[in-house]
């Protein structure tokens, strides 16, 4: 590689993990190349002799011009004990000037030094995740704390505000004292997963690429703890990636893939969700910008309920504008009061702020159109599921963007779009990564809309008649409903899940066998299907399908994990059902109201456990 003659040599080498080195001839850049290359050994730690037997051949005047900064940076092991050697051998190899500087910085200063100066940035927050760095001991920044932690704790995870006038402000770490026992920090979490299916290092992109193909949720696991900037690794994790003959990958033994694959997707998403966790923090910290996206606030003339609404016209219903209260909301209220039911309220911002909210409930009830959910209403619902609470979607389009609700709630952000893409849809690779169709059963992308004018549907046909949800209907498997309802039952927007046509001409589908992939929890049934035809006006690209693409239509089914989760598909189920010339339509709502909040007829709840006599409470 070619030396350069103009202004100061400096040379950088990372001494030991992933060996690597750089030279600069004031901001040029000589040469920049890790030992792998070299060796042809992947991630080929550093060890004494590299510079003689690498990096002295790699760039043609290293060995003779003088170096007048020389920087190195020492890894977690204990190489940096024997400095004196590294010093005789930089001393037998290359020359310095007489004034030369040298530095020596820690291991995660290192990291930030990589990403902060190249970038396009002024000022930036910087989140360093590990498994592990330097110790404390040889810590370079000050940072809140730093005089009460041994010398010997390495620390996980680092936390910074930069600016180009020089600022380096270290907000915090999190450090580890080495007990194997009480692993810490989310870059060990994901070293030990990784180590539970990949031996060697670098395996952390095969477990990322298998998550796709896994259920995050079949075996149960928590969520990591995080609290500010520290995360631990709850005891159920610490067993299972201790199981390491289980969930080892083996490309010739198909047996365990499942495991594989579903440990691997339960590891990312607890992996993604506490990273969101700490990205939080660090914005607050920092005083940065909010996440990207459009803000709306709630502090304005005509935000509340009266305010204007934008969007076509109800064909069916013009005495009030969609996406309002009286338009779906009302009418349902109405509907469960009159059949006995005094149900409790609450807003999404309830549904935000206060996460011990459905604690004392066993039903939620979502209506309409309820589309934008905050990482905290997600992980609530979740979390209530998951212990054995119950929530029924009587709506579409749910949960389709993720939001940031900032200024003390007073206003939401929304990255719909961009060069990267949209950054908050909850499904796509580019946003959450996190399909809704693991909270729903379903999703918009499986779906679509027709919003302006009249729509033509075939209504919903049934898939599986002998189920309880069709209990006192007469309906049997093969039988439409809903088709002359007004509006139609099949609304305007409608969510479905991965299908495959078995017989069209006679309205039969059945799970895609890879909706797994999608999202699809694997006890999912789809008990009723509206197929969308070529007629709707948008019918959304998905994952394998270009848009308008393969099977779309509003699904209506459950799917069991802790309690039952039942959807609809329909944004218009509840005026279906306020329409009242539909008896099966009635009897479908009462069934799984009844049962799922274990009240009415005595059906009990989904999991088939007697009924409560206690009120029905429903969101």
């Amino acid at each position: 590689m070619p030396a350069g003659d103009t202004g100061p040599r400096v040379v950088g080498v990372n001494r030991t993990q992933d060996g690597s080195l750089c030279v600069m001839d004031g901001s040029r850049v000589v040469c920049c190349i890790q030992k792998e290359r070299l060796s042809r050994r992947k991630h080929h730690w550093g060890k004494l002799g590299d510079l003689r037997d690498f990096y002295r051949n790699a760039v043609a005047d290293l060995a003779t011009r003088p170096i007048d900064a020389l920087v190195e940076c020492f890894s977690s092991d204990r190489e940096i004990e024997r400095l004196d050697r590294y010093d005789d051998e930089l001393r037998a190899t290359l020359t310095l000037a007489p004034n030369a500087k040298r530095a020596r910085i820690s291991h995660h200063l290192s990291h930030l030094y990589s990403v902060f100066p190249p970038s396009p940035f002024d000022e930036a927050a910087v989140m360093i995740v590990d498994g592990q760095g330097s110790p404390a001991s040889q810590f370079d920044e000050r940072w809140p704390g730093r005089e009460r932690t041994p010398g010997h704790w390495r620390e996980v995870s680092s936390f910074y505000r930069v600016d180009r006038s020089g600022r380096l402000e270290c907000l915090d770490k999190q450090l580890w004292s080495g007990d194997e026992d009480e692993p810490v920090g989310l870059g060990m979490f994901y070293f030990l997963l990784t180590q539970a299916m990949f031996p060697g290092e670098g395996n952390e992109g095969k477990v990322m690429g298998l998550a796709p193909h896994g259920d995050p949720q079949a075996f149960g696991l928590p969520p990591l703890d995080v609290n500010g900037f520290d995360v631990t690794i709850p005891r159920a994790w610490r067993e299972i990636v201790a199981v390491r003959p289980r969930f080892r990958y083996d490309p010739n033994d198909r047996s365990r893939f499942d495991d594989v694959a579903n440990l691997a997707a339960a590891g990312q998403r607890a992996f993604e969700d506490a990273l969101l966790k700490l990205s939080t923090t660090l914005y607050e910290r920092t005083g940065l910008d909010d996440p990207p996206g459009a803000r709306v606030s709630w502090r304005r003339p005509g935000g509340g309920i009266g305010g204007l609404t934008f969007g076509a016209v109800d064909h069916y219903d013009q005495r009030s504008p969609r996406q309002t209260f009286a338009h779906w909301d009302a009418g349902f209220i109405a509907w469960l009061r009159a059949h006995g039911h005094e149900p409790e309220y609450c807003t999404d911002l309830d549904l935000h702020e206060d996460d011990g909210l459905l604690v004392q409930h066993r039903l939620l009830l979502s209506v309409g159109h309820d589309e934008y959910w905050s990482e905290p209403m997600r992980a609530q619902v979740e979390r209530f599921v998951a212990g054995g609470g119950n929530a029924c979607f009587l709506g579409a389009n749910v949960c389709w963007w993720r939001i940031h609700l900032v200024d003390d709630c007073g206003a939401m952000v929304c990255h719909q779009g961009g060069p990267r893409g949209a950054l908050d849809h909850w499904w796509s690779p580019v946003g959450a990564a996190r399909p809704e169709d693991s909270l729903t059963g379903v999703s918009y992308r499986h779906g679509g809309g027709w919003w302006d004018g009249p729509r033509e549907t075939r209504g919903f046909v049934v898939q599986d008649g002998a189920h309880w949800v069709f209990d006192g209907t007469g309906l049997r498997t093969g039988d439409a409903f809903g088709a002359n309802t007004t509006p139609p039952a099949v609304g305007y927007e409608c969510d479905g899940a991965p299908l495959l046509a078995v017989d069209a001409a006679r309205g039969r589908y059945a799970l895609a066998p890879d909706a797994a992939r999608c999202g699809t929890p694997r006890s999912f049934r789809a008990l009723a299907v509206g197929p969308l035809d070529e007629r709707w006006q948008e019918l959304p690209h998905r994952e394998g399908y270009d848009a308008g693409q393969g099977v779309h239509s509003a699904t209506l089914g459950l799917y069991e994990r802790g309690g039952t989760v039942f959807t609809a598909g329909s944004v218009d189920w509840a005026q279906a059902l306020a329409d009242g010339s539909e008896p099966a339509i009635e009897r479908i709502t009462r069934n799984v109201i009844e049962r799922l909040a274990g009240v009415g007829g005595g059906a009990g709840d989904g999991s088939g456990a007697p009924p409560s006599s206690a009120p029905s409470r429903h969101r």
